[in-house]
């Protein structure tokens, strides 16, 4: 019996899954490498191929990474809106976005609810910790 199957997918092309495939996806520091609208894209294609109550673990940079911030970018982040450094290079490690709880909560609330959060719960690479559940 093999151990699992692997593919590797492209940055915003949709996934070679059919819908509700899996019952639980994580994203570990996925979404602090992407634009606004690559993080859109996957919110959705992530939603597609996850079952109805299925779970989505996502760890983000948070609030406890705000000493790597400008003073305009904290304001920004304050705001509630996501700062990103490195935009051109959104998909690879060179792109780092910092992400409020309230922006989080927005861009992944049309096809999730909150059932967790933990700040700085990802202790080892100093990330926020969200657990949403498919509505």
């Amino acid at each position: 019996m093999a151990f699992g199957r692997f593919e590797q997918n492209a940055l915003l092309s949709p996934l070679s899954y059919p819908n509700r495939t899996f019952g639980f996806i994580y994203a570990i520091s996925v979404f602090t490498h992407l634009d606004e609208p690559g993080q859109r894209f996957w919110v959705d294609e992530l939603s597609r191929v996850l079952r109805a109550k299925g779970h989505l673990l996502v760890t983000v940079h948070g609030a406890t990474r705000l000493a790597e911030l400008s003073a305009e970018e904290l304001d920004l982040f304050q705001s509630g809106q996501p700062v990103i450094h490195q935009k051109r290079y959104s998909g690879s490690n060179v792109c780092a976005v910092y992400h409020p709880q309230m922006y989080v909560e927005k861009i992944f609330g049309s096809a999730f609810e909150l059932a967790d959060f933990i700040p700085g719960g990802a202790r080892d690479a100093n990330q926020d910790v969200y657990l949403f559940r498919k509505r």
